[in-house]
């Protein structure tokens, strides 16, 4: 499953590459160049999560002490998260 989802394809990226120019070095640091743009956007959400989620920092410790007796129900900070518009699903993949 692996080689068929990433290895293929980034295989064959390079070998078309390399038939483009016919000069291995430049078609790999090509190739890492478009991957690196292909993923910009997915680690720029990341980053943005990340600053959100700092800036929250001091309400979510505050609500922790508010809420210090019913720590297992965490709604209030999944309801934190939603309002500030930080991804909740890059947040605790983790």
């Amino acid at each position: 499953m692996f080689t068929t989802i990433f290895y293929q394809p980034i295989l064959n990226a390079l070998v078309f590459l390399y038939n483009t120019i016919p000069d291995i070095g430049a078609a790999i640091i090509l190739l890492t160049v478009i991957i690196k743009l292909a993923l910009w956007t997915l680690n720029n959400k990341a980053l943005e999560s990340q600053k959100n989620l700092s800036r929250l920092q001091p309400k979510i410790e505050a609500l922790k002490t508010q809420y210090k007796d019913d720590m297992g129900d965490w709604i209030w900070c999944i309801r934190l998260y939603t309002s500030r518009k930080v991804l909740i699903l890059l947040r605790f993949s983790d």
